[in-house]
């Protein structure tokens, strides 16, 4: 794994932190964690959430503690709004994610590793 792939990536997932307003609180959007993870499918992606989800039973860890179902605005195609579904994730959310995703994904690998600092 090249250092500059890992810093690249680790910009890339730093670039996708959100913040809960007048709190301290860090999240990321399942949706935006998808595209980094080179995930084209919603349905595929909310198979490795499920996955990584059920890895919480078995580490005792609730996963309402790292993952909030929400439904926030979005423009698709270019000029129309709908609401769409979309989970607000903590770090340690995003790094079960990517550690239950598709492991033959480079990307996956990588976020893994920024994930877990």
């Amino acid at each position: 794994m090249d250092y500059t792939q890992v810093k690249n990536m680790q910009s890339r997932f730093d670039n996708l932190v959100r913040r809960v307003p007048g709190e301290n609180i860090e999240f990321w959007f399942a949706r935006d964690l998808q595209e980094l993870l080179g995930y084209d499918s919603w349905t595929n992606f909310s198979i490795a959430m499920r996955c990584a989800f059920n890895a919480y039973d078995l580490i005792d860890y609730k996963p309402t503690d790292h993952c909030r179902s929400v439904t926030r605005e979005a423009i698709l195609d270019g000029d129309v709004e709908c609401d769409i579904e979309d989970f607000m994730l903590t770090r340690y959310a995003c790094y079960l994610i990517a550690w239950n995703s598709d492991a033959r994904k480079m990307t996956i690998l990588m976020t893994v590793c920024v994930c877990r600092h």
